[in-house]
């Protein structure tokens, strides 16, 4: 019998155990990104996200993930995910149904742009899966880390 998970709109109740039980990579991108806590990312993903997903693995929240605006003027989103160590037991299920979502996201947003930790090689893997372009990395953040600028552009 396969674990199965299911995705639903995100609720603010969502937010906490997803932020206590964080995979270490995505905290360390965070922190290195911005010096926010697991709990002020999630908060400030859902909060400035026109659409936030939440996967729940036997009604328990495993990950967020959402897509905001660039700018109010422009045609470019911002697609992001965090999540704990849950989304390893649903990772096979996870990868073919995100396709969908980021299709969708591109009917939304026609560019789709990130950045991603050069030391999260797991979220690099699954996006190159996801047909984004990973660029050279740069330094970012408050610590001047390397990060990856990643991007996809809707068919046209």
């Amino acid at each position: 019998m396969s674990i199965l998970a299911e995705t639903v709109r995100s609720r603010r109740e969502h937010i906490e155990p997803v932020a206590e039980f964080m995979r270490e990579a995505d905290v360390k991108e965070i922190y290195l990104a911005s010096k926010k806590t697991p709990h002020d990312a999630l908060v400030e993903g859902f909060n400035d996200s026109l659409y936030c997903w939440t996967i729940l693995l036997d009604k328990e929240p495993i990950g967020i993930f959402g897509l905001s605006s660039v700018s109010i003027l422009g045609n470019a989103g911002t697609p992001w995910l965090l999540g704990t160590d849950g989304m390893l037991k649903v990772r096979r299920q996870f990868v073919k149904e995100s396709g969908s979502h980021v299709d969708f996201m591109n009917t939304v947003y026609p560019h789709l742009l990130n950045f991603v930790h050069a030391g999260n090689a797991a979220s690099i893997r699954w996006l190159k899966s996801l047909n984004f372009t990973i660029h050279d990395p740069v330094p970012a953040g408050p610590f001047e880390a390397p990060f990856h600028k990643f991007e996809r552009f809707a068919d046209v």
